[in-house]
């Protein structure tokens, strides 16, 4: 669950981070398969808004969460991301899905405080997810 970043924006699907890491992966003998269901654009809100159809259409052990950077770039408050992030990362938890977050950095043009409050989101989000134990991820479980 993602947005440009994962969607590969600007690039072929096959150029992007999502596929070079399933690829990767599956190189080193670790059968991964990777729906990829990021939008570019999106926000952490309209991921956490589909993502009840995603789980329930892929039904995946482990969800990567790679949302945040448009909520900065948009001046939303992190506050608000920290929030949709938890929500997530609950709602899939529930459903026995490890949940992985990945980090996001915005332009030092916001400020220092804006910049520490949109990082401390990510590590205050962050701690809803201990080690789930995958080869390669750290995670929720």
């Amino acid at each position: 669950m993602g947005d440009s970043i994962s969607a590969a924006y600007g690039l072929e699907m096959q150029d992007g981070w999502v596929n070079l890491a399933q690829e990767a992966l599956q190189d080193d003998g670790i059968d991964a398969e990777f729906i990829n269901a990021s939008i570019s654009g999106d926000t952490s809100g309209g991921g956490l808004r589909r993502l009840p159809d995603a789980i329930d259409r892929f039904q995946p052990d482990l969800l990567v969460i790679e949302l945040g950077g448009n909520d900065g770039l948009r001046g939303y408050p992190p506050s608000a991301l920290q929030k949709n992030l938890e929500a997530m990362a609950t709602l899939a938890q529930s459903q026995g899905i490890d949940v992985l977050i990945l980090g996001m950095m915005i332009p030092s043009n916001y400020g220092p405080t804006y910049l520490k409050m949109f990082t401390d989101a990510f590590t205050a989000a962050a701690l809803f997810c201990p080690p789930a134990g995958h080869e390669f991820a750290t995670g929720c479980r």
